[in-house]
């Protein structure tokens, strides 16, 4: 007896898979009581002051005092048995064994509860348990305990004693010890079905001593056992264990403690398994997380943040970080809060080639309103720029959960459509025209597959600009009939248009007023782009307006250029960041069809050639950036890799 190997084993798997059960069999949840001692402490006591028999007469009353109690150590593992087996919790195992018509039932005996435990363990193919609890409760020995005069030998009383105190004693000492354990848990809420939160009460002398059911209704069960009493509130027995939930139609579709959401008190740790990426999993539609998500902050990243934690309770932003950089260390934190741990490379060859490592980060949050959200996503992309900075090589970096949707989608040209780009090519200038225009598409082309706004945008601008600029400066005419002013028109311009600025802006802004003089009048760059802009689509064109009047944002587009060019904004603050996302697609549309219209030397009034636009966009369900979230039912999350791939970090 002195091997409780079978004893640990058993606590091991009724915790693994246990869950709320588990809880309940540690907590013996049976009813309310008061004034009266708990049957395992005192259990406990009594080993522990009582010597070894003195004389048999002693012996048999010891062992006949442990008989007495035998109902709360084999429910206990009974239940612990049902727990290794996914089986829910029964707080009365042994109530079938009772005969007899209430209010004269018969308990079940002694001899009868080790029969019924042991075929149970036997059941559970734990055999070496079965013989345990056989070799403490010795049916023969049992039988003659209660008669007058014993019929079995006093030898077989004694063993039968020693074997008796050592399984109690065993198993009291990893009962204690298993609800002491969760003192050193990290987190005590838990979610469970049904949008029920799992609150665990904990002392420093008993360790588990409770728990709260926190409805998502705002109401709440407990369970509380101490050393004399025990509370249960909205909790009854019904075939098992029963909660009272309150009003069922008051029930939302989301975890709450209380009037407070999950994420708003944070679970620790975070959804994800280290170096995995999958989508979020909840229970019901999520649609009006999304929504309330969208309303909360114009901030598609912010969005996505928010949208994790509603759905996960997890209060951290999760993201992924890929570069050429090999850091000593599986794992390290920057600061308290920022975290990467070095994925483990793929079975199969990565098409990054074996210099690249990803890493999976986490950034701990300690508020969840938008305005600290945004600072924190700023955050980590300016630990990221140090970290590049500091072994100068650079590093790609995003959110795992945006709400910000870029599905990368082919061209689908028809065969007729064919015959715009056989035009396209036999009019392509030759000489010196040529090699603008080709600078300028190399340029619009790097706008288009620049995972970086700011590039793109200033990529975009840059393919139109130096176009015409080429044009105002007689490097290239395509067709335009660009009129070049003399040297003394452009000296006139210069000095008129200083004395505007001069009059508009000096007396506020002196520096504002010397920058823009120098820009707009001498070096005379938007005005350039202006005018050929307004040759090739028409004086009233609204692209005009995009291009060089302020719209709602108090920007123009060539103020948004501006700014990119002389570092006025930054990715770090995210209304830089949206400004530019908000018109990128203005300037990118611009661009192309000014390119497009020197290409074919097409007149404003011309239509610009176009094809029907037909795209074809393939959505892989294994890979995260295309699936966000979705509910249980989904039949992917089983069958996928979710190891994080360098490719996801596009």
């Amino acid at each position: 007896m002195r091997n409780s190997a079978p004893l640990k084993r058993l606590f091991a798997k009724a915790e693994s898979g246990g869950g709320l059960d588990y809880v309940c069999t540690l907590l013996r949840v049976r009813g309310m009581t008061c004034g009266v001692p708990d049957p395992l402490l005192e259990l406990r006591s009594l080993l522990q002051q009582s010597a070894v028999a003195s004389d048999d007469g002693e012996g048999v009353a010891q062992y006949r005092s442990l008989l007495d109690m035998v109902d709360e150590p084999l429910s206990l593992v009974a239940n612990l048995l049902d727990c290794a087996q996914g089986r829910p919790y029964n707080p009365l195992p042994f109530l079938h064994l009772d005969t007899g018509p209430f209010p004269h039932r018969v308990k079940a005996t002694p001899a009868q509860m080790v029969q019924e435990v042991t075929c149970m363990a036997q059941g559970a193919r734990r055999p070496s348990l079965a013989r345990m609890i056989l070799e403490a409760y010795r049916e023969e020995v049992i039988r003659n305990c209660y008669c007058t005069e014993l019929s079995v030998p006093l030898a077989r009383v004694r063993v039968a004693l020693q074997n008796c105190r050592s399984f109690l004693a065993a198993l009291l000492e990893l009962y204690f010890a298993a609800r002491l354990g969760f003192r050193e848990q990290p987190t005590r809420l838990y979610k469970l079905p049904r949008f029920t939160v799992l609150e665990l009460l904990v002392d420093d002398e008993f360790g588990l001593n409770g728990f709260h059911l926190h409805f998502s209704n705002g109401e709440h069960a407990t369970c509380t056992r101490g050393p004399e009493s025990t509370e249960c509130i909205n909790v009854w027995w019904e075939d098992g264990v029963r909660y009272f939930v309150g009003d069922p139609d008051r029930l939302r579709d989301e975890w709450r403690v209380g009037e407070r959401r999950l994420y708003e008190i944070g679970l620790p740790g975070r959804y994800n398994k280290l170096g995995e990426w999958k989508p979020i999993i909840y229970p019901v539609d999520f649609r009006s997380l999304e929504q309330e998500a969208r309303s909360l902050s114009p901030d598609t990243k912010v969005q996505g943040v928010l949208f994790y934690m509603m759905c996960t309770g997890h209060r951290v932003i999760e993201f992924v970080v890929r570069g050429a950089i090999d850091l000593p260390a599986e794992s390290i934190t920057l600061g308290e809060r920022f975290h990467l741990w070095k994925c483990p490379a793929l079975d199969d060859a990565s098409p990054w080639g074996e210099n690249l490592c990803v890493y999976d980060g986490w950034f701990d949050l300690q508020a969840t309103d938008p305005k600290y959200i945004r600072r924190a996503i700023a955050e980590i992309g300016i630990r990221v720029n140090r970290v590049a900075f500091a072994y100068n090589l650079p590093l790609d970096w995003r959110l795992k959960y945006t709400m910000r949707s870029d599905p990368q989608a082919r061209v689908a040209p028809t065969e007729e459509e064919l015959g715009i780009l056989d035009s396209m090519l036999r009019s392509f200038p030759s000489a010196n025209e040529g090699i603008i225009l080709d600078a300028a598409i190399d340029w619009y082309n790097r706008g288009k597959a620049s995972p970086n706004v700011f590039t793109a945008f200033l990529c975009y601008y840059i393919a139109l600009e130096s176009v015409a600029i080429a044009v105002a400066e007689g490097k290239g005419d395509f067709g335009l009939s660009y009129s070049r002013e003399s040297k003394r028109q452009r000296k006139q311009q210069m000095v008129e248009c200083i004395s505007r600025k001069h009059k508009s802006i000096y007396s506020q802004d002196p520096i504002g007023f010397v920058n823009s003089a120098y820009l707009e009048c001498v070096v005379g760059l938007k005005e350039k782009t202006r005018r050929v802009a307004e040759l090739v689509f028409g004086a009233r064109h609204e692209y005009l307006d995009l291009l060089f009047r302020k719209g709602p944002d108090r920007c123009s587009l060539s103020d948004i250029r501006g700014k990119l060019a002389h570092g006025k904004v930054t990715l770090l603050d995210y209304k830089h960041e949206e400004l530019v996302w908000r018109r990128l697609h203005e300037i990118a549309a611009i661009s192309k069809e000014f390119l497009t219209r020197l290409l074919f030397r097409s007149a404003p009034s011309d239509p610009v050639p176009s094809w029907h636009g037909r795209y074809v966009v393939s959505l892989w369900m294994g890979d995260p950036r295309a699936t966000t979230a979705i509910t249980p039912d989904a039949s992917l999350l089983a069958s996928t890799d979710w190891r994080i791939r360098p490719e996801w970090c596009d």
